[in-house]
């Protein structure tokens, strides 16, 4: 009886193990594909008001505001969540975004440099809701930098520009600008993503040659076009055609869409979302 019971409890512990893990992974696969329908909601807002070319980052968006979601409720935790279509303001939501944080950096290594960093910066004079400060170190890995905003606000823009700075590798500088951060502020969030990758097939940079390249308002000018010829993941249909550039390591990858008539990008902004980009 002592052996099929120890037996039975192992079995339940096991079984247990494996739901959990299964649990950790159907959270972190909801908090892609709603990170995914937050981000062309968003590329489509911009796009409606810009004409030029235009870079968004709406993980490092969605990351930030995560943050600033376990510290919220009531009517702006429901506007935040609807909004950004994150799950319920609870404990099991932001654990779930930290294994989602802690999975794209394990399938980072040894392929590409990818850095995550957040941090939280606070008035030391202002009190801060423990249980949220745990919540958002343990989840997001975000200490709180505590900071002398009322005495000295430039000088604490000065140094969380410079913390952008490095964990940027230098590529963003003056992020927060002048008059940015006053005697006022109690609270500045930062999210900081750094990605650099070789490509599974390098172009040779000989091939590299300026090429007719046509506007969307169907002006032309030269620039420099990659030539290679290699296996690609490729699609088109009436619209548009796009093909799937992967980078080493073959866990990402670069999505670059040719619309079939230039005129008509708007009209193709306005089709794209989450599902039809689902990997």
């Amino acid at each position: 009886m002592k052996t099929i019971f120890s037996k039975s409890i192992s079995i339940l512990l096991l079984l247990s193990l494996c739901l959990m893990r299964l649990s950790a992974q159907e959270a972190v696969k909801d908090i892609a594909e709603n990170n995914n329908r937050f981000a062309f909601d968003l590329y489509c807002k911009v796009t409606q008001k810009e004409t030029g070319n235009v870079f968004i980052s709406p993980f490092s968006i969605s990351t930030a505001l995560a943050m600033t979601y376990a510290g919220a409720n009531g009517n702006t935790a429901e506007e935040m969540g609807k909004t950004l279509h994150y799950a319920p303001n609870t404990e099991a939501f932001h654990n779930g975004f930290g294994a989602y944080l802690l999975k794209l950096g394990n399938n980072a290594k040894g392929n590409i440099d990818w850095r995550v960093a957040n941090r939280l910066w606070g008035d030391r004079k202002y009190t801060f809701v423990k249980e949220f400060l745990e919540l958002t170190a343990k989840s997001y890995n975000s200490p709180m930098q505590l900071m002398n905003f009322i005495s000295d606000a430039e000088n604490c823009r000065n140094t969380i520009n410079q913390w952008v700075e490095k964990n940027t590798e230098g590529k963003i500088k003056n992020l927060i600008p002048q008059g940015g951060i006053s005697s006022d502020t109690r609270l500045v969030l930062t999210n900081a993503v750094y990605f650099k990758a070789d490509w599974l097939h390098p172009f040779k940079k000989e091939k590299t040659k300026p090429e007719p390249f046509t506007k969307a308002d169907g002006s032309e000018t030269k620039v420099p076009f990659m030539h290679i010829t290699a296996h690609y993941a490729y699609t088109c249909n009436d619209s548009y055609q796009a093909i799937r550039l992967p980078y080493k390591g073959g866990k990402h990858s670069m999505i670059v869409i040719l619309p079939k008539d230039n005129k008509k990008l708007t009209a193709i902004e306005k089709e794209m979302n989450s599902k039809a980009f689902a990997p």
